[in-house]
């Protein structure tokens, strides 16, 4: 009866790392930094706030007080970077970006001062028409 239990269990776990294995990662192309800033790709900190970017994509502005602390320990404001489409009508559209898209050319680096992060957007954009 044991044996049997052990047997099932064994294949259980057998098959569960076989499939997780098999699974490739949906997180963002982006480089990740070492400890203190694991999972982030790029951060500008200084005496006034802290400004992230995650791996995969997430952007979060930390303010920071008199004694070089977080003002709260929670407080993290988000920055969400959309593209507004403006139909020939006037209707306006947002399309979010899609993490699983984004890209650089630079690395990763804790000493922020100008990146570029390519990626696209969910659903079709209209082709923009110049006269």
């Amino acid at each position: 009866m044991r044996t049997m239990i052990r047997r099932r269990v064994a294949a259980a776990v057998a098959t569960f790392f076989l499939t997780a294995a098999g699974v490739p990662p949906l997180a963002a192309q982006l480089p990740v930094l070492d400890p203190p800033w694991l999972g982030y790709f790029a951060v500008f900190d200084n005496s006034h706030f802290q400004l992230g970017i995650t791996s995969q994509g997430k952007i979060t502005l930390v303010p920071i007080g008199n004694k070089n602390q977080p003002v709260a320990k929670s407080l993290m404001i988000p920055i969400d970077i959309i593209v507004e489409e403006i139909k020939p009508g006037g209707k306006t559209t947002i399309k979010k970006l899609k993490p699983q898209t984004l890209v650089s050319a630079q690395p990763a680096t804790a000493k922020l001062t100008k990146t570029v992060v390519r990626g696209k957007v969910a659903g079709d954009a209209s082709p923009l028409d110049l006269p």
